[in-house]
């Protein structure tokens, strides 16, 4: 009856969802594998096969409820699963959109800190083309609030990126140190 049903509704709603979300991973982790394998750091032009495969793979991880393991450490697991090396007691804030592509290319150290908006861009269009390029970060680094790193960069342990700050592709900040700007430069040692 009507009475029944909307008591078993959150009931019902709490079930659907801890079956989607091991589906929608599953699937994506399916068509990442036969699509893309594993992400390796490339240059091809936009509207290449690889880019239609790498559009695919994208297009189901949309699939995976991001919004929800935002800032929870299933979002970790789950990036862990796509291929990301992610150590332990990493804070992955609300607003880092770790969900296009290129995981097997992120390496997070131990303890550390992505800010609120901040951006990896392991995958990112230039001139053209599709870059796809490794982000190392070191243990207890930490990017602040909207910091940006683009591809092919390393961020030493301990070291800090401001708020607002962009690290161009490239780029490699020494273990302990604070950067500041855009572009990113150095402007003494990282705070405690």
């Amino acid at each position: 009856d009507l009475v029944g049903f909307v008591l078993l509704t959150p009931l019902i709603t709490v079930i659907g969802v801890a079956l989607y979300l091991p589906v929608s991973v599953g699937f994506t982790l399916l068509v990442k594998w036969i699509a893309i394998g594993r992400y390796r750091p490339i240059r091809t032009p936009v509207w290449s096969v690889y880019y239609l495969r790498h559009w695919v793979t994208v297009q189901s991880a949309r699939l995976i409820p991001w919004p929800m393991l935002s800032g929870t450490v299933f979002q970790n697991a789950v990036l862990r699963l796509l291929g990301a090396r992610i150590g332990r007691g990493v804070h992955i804030h609300r607003g880092v959109h770790l969900h296009r592509g290129g995981w097997d290319l992120l390496d997070i150290g131990d303890n550390v800190t992505l800010g609120q908006d901040a951006h990896l861009g392991l995958v990112e269009l230039d001139r053209g083309d599709i870059v796809v390029g490794p982000i190392v970060i070191g243990n207890d680094a930490t990017l602040q609030i909207r910091a940006s790193v683009e591809h092919d960069c390393r961020i030493g342990a301990g070291s800090v990126i401001a708020p607002l700050s962009v690290l161009n592709a490239g780029g490699t900040i020494p273990p302990g140190e604070l950067w500041d700007g855009v572009p990113a430069r150095r402007v003494g040692l990282a705070p405690a």
